[in-house]
């Protein structure tokens, strides 16, 4: 019971320190279309003037360079990677179950999910409930440099998250040339053209999950298409080397404008 009224406490709170925050400022820099259609509903159209939409960005020359590696037995052991904090709304035991799908077609690929929080034990002890301690492993965090080197040697990324604001990690998987499956949500349908830089499946559905697995699993067509369009995306619209140029601008137009803050 604390923590749930800790958790209304916060959303208080932070609701609070937002409309605050959204008075005061000149400019609102939203980080996707999802965020603000969000805080519109939140807090009204009195912030339709300030807002706009700058989408996070990622520096593509750290993932253009191929990572060393000792090639070794365990390197030819096909895997799917999810990557990312273990926490609640991260989709993760809807991923395990849709993977207990997989194992029956495709025994000898492995799901991989990398990454620290609350939910570690939790689901190293749902994965063994659900008999896939064969084909499942569940690591902690590993550094960023170890992580592209993983990202890379992948043949597909899975982030069944339910609620992203804007999703680095996706970003991150797209910049490695990687096919990446998520859930149909607002958030992801702006960065993933389904079919085209990636696959969306039906949130909450682990068989349209284990569907979308299976497909990349088995078509590399598809999986190579995917991936090339998936960075491409990523050059085009979500590169610092753009960005930077929406964000000097958008200062610019703060410096210049004569503005009286209540």
């Amino acid at each position: 019971m604390n923590g749930l009224v800790s958790h209304f406490v916060d959303m208080s709170v932070g609701n609070r320190l937002c409309s605050l925050c959204f008075n005061k400022s000149q400019k609102i820099v939203f980080v996707g279309e999802s965020v603000r259609q969000e805080a519109k509903i939140a807090f009204g159209d009195a912030l339709a003037d300030k807002a706009t939409v700058i989408p996070n960005g990622i520096s593509l020359t750290d993932y253009q360079s191929e990572p060393p590696w000792k090639c070794d037995e365990t390197d030819r052991v096909p895997f799917l990677l999810f990557f990312g904090r273990l926490v609640p709304g991260k989709g993760i035991p809807l991923l395990l179950r849709a993977w207990t799908h997989i194992q029956r077609h495709h025994s000898k690929v492995r799901l991989v999910i990398v990454g620290g929080g609350p939910l570690l034990h939790p689901l190293r002890a749902l994965s063994c409930e659900l008999g896939l301690s064969g084909t499942v492993e569940i690591d902690g965090y590993i550094p960023r440099s170890n992580l592209i080197t993983v990202i890379k040697r992948s043949l597909a990324v899975v982030l069944p998250s339910s609620y992203e604001g804007a999703s680095f990690a996706l970003l991150e998987a797209m910049a490695c040339n990687k096919p990446v499956i998520a859930l149909d949500y607002p958030f992801s349908r702006e960065v993933i053209t389904n079919y085209k830089s990636g696959l969306l499946a039906t949130p909450g559905d682990e068989l349209d999950l284990a569907r979308k697995i299976q497909l990349v699993i088995e078509d590399e067509d598809l999986r190579v298409k995917l991936g090339r369009n998936a960075l491409e995306r990523v050059r085009q619209k979500y590169n610092w080397d753009k960005l930077i140029d929406r964000y000097i601008t958008l200062y610019q137009s703060v410096a210049n404008a004569d503005y009286r803050v209540a």
